[in-house]
């Protein structure tokens, strides 16, 4: 998928990635994951793009080598996100224009109706709204649950200080 050369003098770590492989948002989602410890720059090359991460403190070449294959499986998860977001993107829309016709009307886009969703992306809607709901379920009982509080750390303010 990608080339990895390592410069352990310049604490610089070089990933060449063929344009075919990996989008250019996906090398640029990657590389600013890696801005805490490294300075990224991106350049075309022929074929696809070059990145070259500086690390700012010195790394051993095998330690290089390690950071040169998470960022290539970084580039892996950032491609497999960006399909993911594509193949649900009417889910989404979906979602998002339910969520806001609640507080105020949504504005019509395109001046047609409101687009039906397929009986995979209702079902698929179905699931994520029963997990939800079994995720604050849980939290719920969790609360009651919770071990003594001795100093009132998790007390909100209103449970702390009372109501103004």
């Amino acid at each position: 998928m990608a080339q990895i050369k390592v410069n352990e003098a310049a604490g610089e770590l070089t990933v060449t990635v063929a344009s075919k492989e990996c989008s250019a948002e996906d090398v640029r989602f990657a590389a600013y994951l890696y801005m805490d410890r490294a300075d990224p720059l991106i350049e075309p090359v022929k074929g696809g793009l070059c990145v070259r991460l500086r690390y700012r403190e010195p790394v051993a070449a095998a330690r290089l080598r390690k950071e040169g294959e998470s960022f290539v499986e970084e580039l892996r998860q950032q491609r497999f996100q960006g399909e993911l977001l594509e193949r649900n993107a009417s889910l989404h829309e979906y979602v998002v224009r339910q969520a806001l016709s609640g507080t105020e009307q949504a504005a019509p886009s395109g001046g047609g109706a409101e687009p039906e969703l397929s009986e995979d992306e209702e079902k698929e809607l179905d699931r994520l709204i029963a997990e939800v709901e079994e995720l604050v379920e849980k939290e719920a009982k969790g609360k009651s649950k919770r071990a003594e509080d001795p100093l009132g750390i998790r007390a909100t303010w209103e449970e702390a200080h009372g109501e103004k």
